[in-house]
């Protein structure tokens, strides 16, 4: 299996032929030849990221959306459009519904998934209610876990149906799940629910304990709380998969990054263009 990020915050520091931008978007080639697309990013930026890199959008067999936030989903109706038979699975709580952040000083940001995408294109997307295996080697899992740390930041963000009203419970995030012969390997493009909880949903549903890889953002901002989110982080992560491969970015803040190089944790970090093969 190779993973290949699309789309990241950080450039690639090489290729100036990919973009950057604030969101994530991973393609994964499956062994069986197939092709999956996680998340869209904040735009059409990784479809052509994929044309640069000699990928045609028209290979991608299913899609599958993380969360609601617009910096995984807001190429996705640019997907839907260029695609045209791939579903899309993502939670039913990410249509029709209002999202927020009240993290910036320049007033409330929506990050709201485009609501075009339900009105045009619904007869593409898979609502998903639950955890599920949608073939015999891939399940789609909602956080079910609360025993370990969230991310401080969730609490800048928020839900409504149309104004920032109610804290954001996260009921929206799902991660892409595959088994293989070594153990689970987890995608949880932002991890809201915290890494640990994740992976311990993860276990619980699929019934394995394995963990090959866990591969996706922890939600570390920048601020006064960031020291005390890695320790988290890393104590959780000590107890639940100590041995688990664990490769982060996008949400994962630049100074976060500097306290987990120097901790002697076996992390890595991807960026625009970063390959992963497992």
């Amino acid at each position: 299996m190779e993973l290949l990020i699309l789309v990241d915050n950080a450039p690639h520091p090489h290729d100036g032929t990919l973009s950057s931008e604030h969101g994530l978007s991973v393609l994964i080639k499956r062994d069986n030849g197939e092709i999956v697309l996680c998340d869209t990013g904040r735009s059409n930026t990784y479809r052509h990221n994929m044309e640069n890199l000699g990928l045609n959008i028209k290979d991608v067999s299913r899609g599958f959306l993380s969360h609601a936030h617009n910096d995984h989903s807001g190429g996705l109706a640019d997907f839907l459009t260029h695609n045209k038979t791939a579903p899309v699975y993502l939670s039913r709580k990410a249509i029709g519904r209002k999202y927020f952040s009240t993290r910036h000083k320049g007033g409330v940001k929506d990050l709201s998934m485009d609501p075009s995408v339900a009105s045009e294109w619904g007869s593409r997307l898979i609502a998903m209610d639950a955890s599920a295996w949608i073939d015999d080697d891939t399940a789609i899992v909602f956080n079910a876990c609360r025993k370990y740390s969230l991310p401080s930041g969730n609490r800048f963000l928020k839900t409504g149906p149309e104004s920032e009203d109610i804290d954001d419970d996260f009921c929206h995030e799902m991660s892409l799940v595959f088994k293989t012969k070594d153990g689970l390997v987890i995608i949880s493009p932002c991890s809201h629910n915290g890494a640990a909880n994740i992976i311990c949903s993860c276990r619980e549903f699929t019934g394995i304990q394995d963990i090959k890889a866990f591969i996706g953002g922890l939600h570390i901002t920048e601020g006064p709380d960031m020291e005390k989110d890695v320790e988290s982080f890393i104590s959780d992560i000590c107890k639940t998969a100590p041995r688990t491969r664990i490769i982060t970015g996008h949400c994962t803040c630049e100074g976060a990054k500097k306290i987990l190089r120097e901790s002697g944790v076996e992390i890595s970090f991807f960026h625009t263009g970063f390959s992963i093969i497992l």
